[in-house]
């Protein structure tokens, strides 16, 4: 998926967009610490499988999936900064 297209289905796509963020923001996030609003797991889980598939983050998996670790990768930091000039923002 190109970077443009990423950045507009992270700008249509709300849930996509706050799981992005936060792990971006925080470079790896486990599981357990990507539901911070109350969103169902297994909303969590579509939005972890759209990402990794958009080639926007990785993950390491563990025993227990609250545990397993999701880490931004080089495609995924592109995409945070243009989401964040998109939006407005500034670098």
């Amino acid at each position: 998926m190109m970077i443009n297209d990423t950045v507009a289905l992270l700008i249509s796509n709300k849930l996509l967009q706050s799981v992005f963020m936060e792990i971006a923001k925080n470079r790896s996030v486990q599981f357990k610490d990507l539901n911070k609003n109350g969103v169902a797991n297994e909303q969590i889980e579509q939005a972890v499988t759209v990402l990794k598939e958009a080639d926007l983050i990785k993950e390491s998996p563990a025993p227990i999936r609250d545990f397993n670790m999701y880490y931004v990768t080089a495609d995924g930091l592109n995409a945070s900064r243009k989401l964040s000039l998109a939006e407005g923002g500034h670098l």
